[in-house]
């Protein structure tokens, strides 16, 4: 029987060309891991369907006056009640792009995942 492989979904926003760099940096380095398919789609166009598609999850944001984009903030909202209770130990890592130190817009993140129950898997970079 064929191994099925399994799907990392990159959900990022990327505003500006430098935060672009950033999650084509993601991408590429992420197809190098051999027997996961890579998914790379925009805030807004990410659901619920996709997240339950996916075998683990990398979020990217911008710093955004001390937290989250509003993209991100939006995407979270969407899916959280119908991802909720399908969901739990989903493993995820995030990466903010920060003018400052990024710690409101982890915090943010973090709160909201946790609630989820999703298993993080690196620190916040």
């Amino acid at each position: 029987m064929a191994e099925s492989r399994r799907q990392l979904l990159i959900v990022a926003n990327t505003p500006s060309a430098n935060t672009e760099s950033l999650a084509s940096a993601t991408e590429a380095g992420s197809k190098q891991v051999e027997g996961i398919e890579v998914r790379r789609l925009q805030p807004l166009s990410a659901t619920s369907a996709d997240i339950f598609a996916c075998s683990a999850i990398i979020i990217g944001t911008t710093e955004n006056f001390g937290y989250m984009s509003g993209q991100i903030k939006d995407f979270f909202e969407r899916i959280y009640y119908p991802c909720l209770p399908k969901t739990e130990a989903l493993p995820w890592a995030l990466y903010v792009r920060a003018g400052k130190d990024g710690a409101g817009t982890i915090r943010g993140v973090q709160s909201i995942v946790s609630g989820m129950r999703w298993r993080q898997m690196r620190p916040p970079l």
